[in-house]
């Protein structure tokens, strides 16, 4: 499973100590903001391998089909784009990534995507199209925002000493999504 590596993550406090220092509260948790996405993303593709089904996921050319979705900054959504990309395969089966900012993913009724990774952070009446459409298409939605996995996101990143998967248990049961008992085992469980 991917992991955060040391001098990155010094970094990056080092960055949020500056902003601290520098910029006050707003460009602390902008950071830190930041840095939840950047270790979601590095925990995104191991969410995907774990779906049992992901191989059934696949659309008509053989990728999965991966997106990301953003409310307003698309800039920051290409950067993330360029480095998902450098996975290249999940499982063996070749990726496909989109960017959109549209929440009720109308263009993408056929095919589904097979997972749905959340840029930034989205209220709760602007996450929920994204929610319903995952439960009902069987994508596999991520975010690494604080709260979101409470509020009905499948998976996100647990921050504690280390980061651990988060997984809310009642929606993964309610998508039909089925994942890897190992990776379940290590997860931080969400049980409403």
């Amino acid at each position: 499973m991917p992991s955060i590596t040391l001098r990155p993550l010094l970094r990056r406090l080092t960055a949020i100590t500056l902003a601290m220092l520098f910029c006050g509260p707003a460009g602390w948790t902008q950071e830190l903001s930041m840095l939840r996405v950047e270790a979601g993303l590095d925990l995104f593709p191991s969410f995907i391998a774990a779906d049992l089904d992901i191989a059934d996921k696949t659309s008509d050319d053989g990728t999965l089909l991966l997106l990301l979705v953003y409310g307003n900054d698309r800039a920051q959504s290409v950067r993330l784009k360029r480095a998902l990309a450098k996975v290249k395969t999940i499982r063996k089966l070749p990726l496909r990534i989109e960017i959109t900012s549209d929440l009720l993913l109308s263009k993408y009724q056929d095919p589904n995507p097979a997972a749905i990774f959340i840029v930034q952070h989205l209220e709760r009446e602007r996450l929920n199209p994204v929610l319903k459409f995952g439960q009902r298409t069987g994508a596999l939605v991520f975010s690494p925002h604080e709260g979101h996995v409470k509020e009905g996101v499948i998976g996100g990143i647990h921050v504690s000493n280390r980061i651990l998967p988060y997984i809310n248990m009642q929606v993964l049961r309610a998508s039909g999504i089925r994942l890897k008992p190992f990776f379940l085992r290590i997860a931080k469980q969400y049980e409403q």
